[in-house]
């Protein structure tokens, strides 16, 4: 089996498998030996980036075990997760710590990261899909959550920073109305369809290099928020909601704080567009009325969401408005990239990324009008 304490020169290519993972977990003296064999473990493999491991038990014993396919320590999304935690821990009396899961820590030699399974949780698109709800209470403390993270990683740009921590590139997004090209290698009959619409729509170009002056280098930033990469939790099984959790860091770097909020309004919307039955690409609005996911039923959720972000600072009226319409440019932007992402996967455009664009467009052409029509958000100061 895998050695944690093991120290080689070569990287190791050996995949934890589900047999392994007990004797693993013991041998780093995070199992109690005598309790493996008086508790019933189960044990899930996902993954897609990483390979996962996912144990549980009765008893409520619970990892998250992720290892990196990409044997390099120097690269790879695994590594930058582990000194993101590392540097987590540097915060004295951190609140942030809060909304996160525990790390066990990351075995380097093996590129084994184990961290808490959070008992009695499920992320936020599972949840939201399963009651066709939206509850303020859950949104706000995200935005909480986010606040928090976002201002007390503020220390890091004025004092020496933690190991390993980089600034964030700028968003690949911001270069899609003029791509480098080395992107069409890869890129899908969808996606050249997209970056044509793309370069022909004065909007996004002028959006995208706009949002890249206004780029600042500000806080700790998240890099992946979306509501699969947030974790509601509750008291017990069937207990009252207890708290949020802010997982899968492997994108995290110094960065704006406005792309992870405009992530998060993006993923809302997305959910909100891709639930239209739509049954024409060319009109994505016909059946708009008829949405699983209606817009009139998530825009509390949003609002309640920035209340929440908003309480962790200390803006006037025009600075909030100002922060939260550039805010805005980049939830469109959000939208272009999950539209292409689609893309990606498919060779023709279908009718959830052409509406994903056009709402995106709409975004870009009236903001003032879309902060309150799309987010449920009063504007109060001038952007």
């Amino acid at each position: 089996m895998l050695d944690p304490k093991t120290r080689r020169a070569t990287a190791v290519t050996e995949m934890l498998t589900p047999n392994q993972l007990i004797p693993y977990l013991t041998h780093r003296r995070l199992l109690n030996p005598a309790a493996v064999f008086g508790d019933g473990f189960q044990i899930e493999y996902s993954g897609r980036r990483n390979h996962i491991l996912h144990l549980r038990s009765h008893e409520e014993t619970a990892f998250f075990v992720k290892q990196s396919r990409r044997f390099s320590e120097d690269v790879g999304s695994l590594a930058n997760e582990a000194k993101t935690y590392a540097a987590f821990g540097t915060l004295t009396d951190a609140c942030v710590r809060r909304y996160l899961p525990r790390s066990f820590g990351y075995d380097q030699s093996n590129q084994v990261l184990v961290l808490e399974s959070v008992p009695h949780s499920e992320d936020l698109l599972q949840y939201h899909t399963r009651i066709g709800r939206f509850p303020k209470s859950v949104a706000r403390e995200t935005g909480r959550a986010l606040g928090v993270l976002h201002e007390e990683t503020r220390c890091w740009l004025s004092i020496e920073r933690p190991a390993g921590l980089l600034n964030a590139p700028l968003p690949f997004v911001f270069q899609l109305s003029h791509p480098p090209t080395d992107i069409f290698v890869n890129v899908s009959a969808a996606g050249l369809k997209l970056i044509k619409i793309l370069q022909e729509d004065p909007r996004f170009a002028e959006a995208m290099g706009r949002c890249a002056e206004d780029w600042r280098i500000e806080t700790l930033i998240h890099g992946d928020i979306r509501l699969r990469n947030l974790l509601m939790h509750r008291h017990g099984r069937k207990g009252a909601f207890k708290g949020i959790k802010l997982v899968d860091w492997e994108f995290a770097s110094l960065g704006d704080p406005r792309w992870d909020v405009g992530a998060l309004f993006s993923s809302y919307l997305s959910l909100w567009a891709t639930s239209i039955p739509i049954v024409r690409n060319d009109q994505p609005d016909l059946l708009i009325h008829m949405a699983r996911f209606p817009l009139e039923r998530i825009m509390p959720a949003t609002e309640a969401f920035w209340s929440g972000y908003r309480e962790t600072r200390s803006w006037d009226a025009r600075e909030e408005g100002l922060w939260l319409t550039q805010t805005l440019r980049i939830a469109a932007l959000h939208l272009v990239h999950t539209a292409y992402e689609m893309a990606q996967r498919v060779n023709e455009l279908t009718s959830d990324i052409v509406a994903l664009v056009q709402i995106a467009a709409n975004m870009l052409d009236r903001p003032e009008r879309a902060i309150p029509d799309l987010l449920g958000i009063e504007l109060k100061g001038e952007g």
